[in-house]
């Protein structure tokens, strides 16, 4: 740690402006207006030669249109054959089967209705206000329930990737939703699987957190008490995960990040506690940040987590445990310490496979961006 303060060691924040090109995608979508050419040139061009362009770029939208998508199917009827019946081609299938909704709009209602928290009857006055076009909450709720179900194929080939991962990172975050009949908002789960190899992410949704969604999901066989999944889990602290994990005899990782937090949350109350504390984790994940930017293959990066943030995580743990002896029992700090010491060997299996991250944090992103808990959002009725 050298001389780095404390106060000074723990976060550093830059406060770099990013460039148009770092705010934008590369793949936006250009389109060129015009071209302007200097009236000097256009007057004598075979006196100039072009060296190159610069840019003027005004970020524009296009407006939203609906708009029937047709097939026209000719019919005939033969010159002599009078009798004959007329002759057409067969209609093409509807692309969402029993519907009226072509890709591009089923995707809106989809995204407008989960993405960015845009319930049905909103969605339905808007149609009316804009496009003058009624389509009823109802329609569009029946639209988006076709949707699933023809996604479905989708959702299972997904759902089977997932379960040949040799790692699983696993977390479940609360969702409210509207249960008619109850009278009040109710608290759903929205488990997260993510195969830390191909990165492939699964979420399902349940309206508890028991552990029979997780089993559910990990192919339990009541017959022969046996679950598909046979790889490892990566989760937090959460009672379940330990409990279908010591049934099962599957491999259970720990979440560094996880202690991190709670000691991070006691920083101001007890800085001589948890700074020293903070210091030991930071220097594993700066190691950790160097492996990474190395590229190093598992192989590599397990051996450098043995070499070098193995003993510094074995310094961590004798400084906790000397201090849970300098604490009551029913303290905060005590109580984060026990919760640390009751994590460590599953901790530890982070530093033991290279193949494994130091945490949960990719999962637990990957619902972040999904349902932008930043941002209020409404409760959705779950049909």
């Amino acid at each position: 740690l050298g001389a780095i303060p404390a106060r000074d060691a723990l976060f550093v924040f830059t406060n770099k402006r990013r460039t148009k090109a770092e705010r934008f995608p590369k793949n936006l979508m250009i389109l060129i207006e015009k071209e302007i050419i200097p009236e000097e040139v256009l007057a004598n061009p075979e006196d100039w030669n072009e060296t190159g362009e610069e840019h003027h770029d005004e970020l524009d939208v296009t407006k939203a249109s609906i708009f029937w998508r047709r097939t026209v199917r000719k019919k005939f009827v033969h010159k002599t054959q009078k009798a004959r019946s007329p002759l057409i081609a067969p209609a093409p299938l509807s692309t969402i089967p029993g519907t009226l909704l072509a890709p591009a709009l089923a995707a809106q209602i989809i995204t407008d209705k989960y993405e960015d928290h845009l319930p049905h009857y909103r969605q339905s006055q808007r149609s009316r206000r804009r496009h003058d076009i009624d389509i009823g909450r109802q329609t569009l709720n029946t639209w988006t329930h076709a949707t699933a179900r023809h996604l479905t194929p989708i959702d299972q080939a997904i759902r089977k990737e997932i379960l040949q991962a040799s790692e699983l990172q696993i977390d479940e975050t609360p969702i409210d939703y509207l249960d008619p009949g109850h009278g009040s908002t109710r608290e759903g789960r929205l488990w997260a699987y993510r195969d830390t190899i191909s990165g492939t992410c699964y979420f399902d949704w349940h309206p508890g957190r028991g552990a029979k969604c997780l089993l559910d999901f990990l192919g339990y066989d009541e017959e022969t008490n046996t679950i598909a999944y046979q790889g490892a889990m990566h989760t937090d602290g959460y009672t379940v995960y330990d409990i279908v994990a010591a049934k099962h005899g599957l491999r259970h990782a720990g979440c560094l990040s996880h202690t991190r937090r709670k000691f991070t949350d006691l920083r101001k109350a007890s800085p001589e506690v948890t700074v020293p504390i903070l210091l030991y984790i930071q220097r594993i994940y700066h190691i950790e940040k160097q492996t990474r930017q190395t590229a190093a293959p598992p192989a590599c990066r397990n051996l450098i987590r043995q070499a070098r943030s193995r003993p510094i995580a074995e310094k961590l743990h004798r400084f906790v445990l000397e201090e849970r002896q300098r604490h009551l029992p029913g303290s905060d700090v005590a109580k984060v310490i026990n919760y640390t010491l009751n994590q460590w060997q599953k901790i530890l299996v982070c530093f033991e496979d290279g193949s494994l991250e130091l945490d949960t944090n990719l999962v637990e992103n990957m619902i972040l961006s999904l349902i932008h808990i930043s941002e209020p959002t409404r409760p959705e009725r779950i049909s």
